[in-house]
């Protein structure tokens, strides 16, 4: 049998292609514009997840990707802790 001269199709974007996953960059931008409202610099941010800024500017640009922990990380260290004593409320 001859085999088909038709190669698979190869993706558009994603691992291999140089062209980041859309949802990655999706992620990253919104980890940059969380990082911005809480007016902090991305050496700041990555001093305190123990990266160097040079790797907040690839999650950010969606060059690499974020992991579930490291996003997790990202969530709790950019999050403030609200101080309000007994006005606070659960909801």
């Amino acid at each position: 049998m001859r085999k088909s001269a038709k190669r698979p199709s190869t993706p558009a974007f994603g691992r291999g292609t140089g062209v980041p996953d859309p949802i990655d960059i999706h992620v990253g931008s919104r980890i940059r514009t969380r990082r911005i409202y809480l007016d902090m610099r991305q050496e700041e941010l990555g001093r305190k997840l123990g990266l160097t800024f040079q790797q907040v500017q690839k999650y950010e640009s969606g060059a690499n990707r974020v992991s579930a922990s490291r996003l997790w990380e990202i969530a709790v260290t950019k999050s403030p802790i609200p101080e309000c004593g007994s006005n606070c409320s659960t909801r």
